[in-house]
């Protein structure tokens, strides 16, 4: 989300150093305007000044209009697996979250939400989904249903270049929204009643991302409303037709 801000330090003449968590360096390394990534257990180099990836806008520029400027600021890898290429609107999903965090409950939802997406004549799925919620994709109706693609993703470059070729992500608050969102691509962001202050208290659209639609709970743990919208918005973006229980 933030890494769109070191463009700036460049612009100053800077000789800019990114200490990366595991799994972006080599996303990172993709843009022009970084010099040097680093794996956070990597021993840093020489520096003369240091700050926060969290503190770049602070620094740079507050100017909500200035916020992307630089978009889209992420890019896929040239090297990239095929998906199908038949005329099917490809669509990635994620459900699940890191847990890490204390809010990793209420960001995840059931798997079983996309059931009427499942087999459709006009869609095809593709989990983006790694860790240990994409175990259940071994489980029926899920196995058939969607095209797990957790072997194929060792880091966000993995993932950058999956969507590359994907007509839309439809995820939950996770780092696959700001990563498909940095890329420009479509992306659907499914919150929770209070979500993460990245998304603001209100509305479908983002600050940060001019290719998200925000989809908000209508109240606490209220995910059947929030796939009424997506499954209503498939329909009218795509010009087909959702079969509902």
């Amino acid at each position: 989300m933030m890494i769109r801000y070191a463009s700036c330090l460049k612009e100053r003449g800077a000789y800019v150093i990114v200490s990366a968590r595991k799994g972006l360096e080599k996303l990172f390394s993709s843009l022009d305007w970084i010099d040097l990534v680093l794996e956070q257990s990597e021993p840093l180099v020489a520096f003369d000044y240091q700050l926060p990836m969290m503190s770049l806008a602070y620094r740079c520029d507050t100017l909500v209009s200035k916020v992307n400027e630089h978009m889209p600021y992420l890019k896929a890898p040239s090297k990239r697996p095929t998906l199908q290429t038949d005329k099917r609107v490809k669509i990635g999903i994620v459900w699940g979250a890191s847990n890490t965090g204390g809010s990793y409950a209420k960001k995840v939802f059931s798997l079983a939400f996309f059931k009427p997406l499942f087999h459709h004549s006009a869609m095809a799925l593709y989990s983006l989904q790694i860790g240990q919620d994409s175990a259940i994709l071994q489980e029926e109706p899920y196995r058939e249903a969607i095209v797990n693609l957790a072997d194929e993703i060792d880091d966000f470059n993995d993932t950058a270049a999956i969507i590359e070729q994907l007509d839309l992500v439809i995820t939950t608050d996770t780092s696959v929204a700001h990563l498909a969102g940095g890329m420009g691509k479509p992306v659907w962001v499914l919150l929770q009643k209070t979500a993460d202050w990245r998304w603001g208290v209100y509305g479908e659209k983002s600050v940060w991302y001019p290719s998200a639609r925000l989809f908000r709970q209508l109240s606490w743990d209220d995910w059947e409303s929030v796939f009424k919208a997506v499954y209503a918005s498939l329909e009218q973006a795509f010009n087909l037709v959702i079969e509902r229980d």
